[in-house]
């Protein structure tokens, strides 16, 4: 099965899905990871910073370094008022946009972002140039699965991300769409730190919560996404609330955006997951 996972910065693929990613590898799936964004909110060195640690917490997984790719664009904070995709979302398709540090598509290790592996230059900052580019990259892959932030994470990039990816062509055409909250509400308090089980987080009401898709984890594969999450240095040092370690659970919660029989039995069938919550 060929599985997608499109994070908005470097650490959000390992909180919403260490666990998935390792199980996904081992049962020989075709796993790949885009990142939205370099994660530079805090400039060049530290986007850089954030590429090597989300490359060692991947690897360590199991993932090869050939199955990560960048899109390349900015990340100017978490409030929707700052967000750089969330004003990307609201801009016309040309709008020339900046972040922080460049009005350009680039790679924070100097690899190719995938604008360069489509046309072989980088490209202005736009709305049109980022669908574009997403298109393309699904286009290329033919996911089975696409995984993605959901609309309502309380961070401006997560929850611009997936309504940038549905105003794509091919978005429609990928059969199930898993999608996953990192900022809940209340960053102090939610996920839980005391639990090995997540409880519903502020931003959702009981009916999105009783339909959430809970896959658990094995002690392994709960240890080895522990171990992964201290790969990110440059987010750990702030982090005084245990916010990133309080991820590390025995399950990993998903919700299905196309909610169908069909699609959650093809999920039963392959993660494990079962209907006991």
């Amino acid at each position: 099965m060929k599985i997608l996972l499109i994070a908005p910065h470097q650490d959000d693929e390992i909180l919403a899905a260490g666990g998935l990613i390792q199980k996904s590898i081992k049962q020989g799936d075709d796993f790949l990871i885009l990142f939205a964004t370099n994660g530079d909110y805090h400039g060049l060195d530290i986007a850089r910073k954030r590429y090597y640690e989300s490359e060692h917490a991947l690897t360590s997984l199991g993932l090869a370094k050939k199955s990560i790719f960048y899109l390349g664009y900015g990340d100017t904070g978490m409030k929707y008022s700052h967000s750089f995709l969330k004003r990307m979302s609201f801009e016309k398709n040309d709008t020339l946009l900046s972040s922080l540090v460049s009005s350009t598509t680039y790679h924070p290790a100097g690899m190719k972002t995938v604008h360069v592996m489509r046309t072989g230059a980088e490209t202005s900052l736009t709305r049109r140039a980022f669908l574009s580019d997403l298109n393309w990259f699904i286009v290329q892959h033919s996911p089975d699965i696409i995984i993605v932030s959901d609309s309502s994470d309380m961070h401006g990039d997560h929850a611009a991300l997936i309504e940038l990816l549905q105003n794509t062509d091919v978005f429609n055409q990928v059969p199930i769409c898993l999608t996953y909250i990192i900022h809940g509400g209340n960053d102090s308090l939610w996920p839980p730190r005391d639990s090995q089980k997540f409880t519903c987080p502020p931003v959702c009401d009981s009916k999105m919560w009783n339909k959430r898709i809970s896959i658990p984890l094995t002690n392994q594969e709960q240890h080895y996404k522990y171990k992964a999450i201290f790969s990110f240095a440059t987010q750990l040092e702030g982090d005084f609330d245990n916010f990133l370690v309080s991820f590390s659970k025995q399950e990993e919660i998903f919700f299905l955006l196309r909610d169908t029989r069909i699609n959650r039995q093809k999920i039963y069938s392959h993660f494990e997951y079962k209907e006991n919550l």
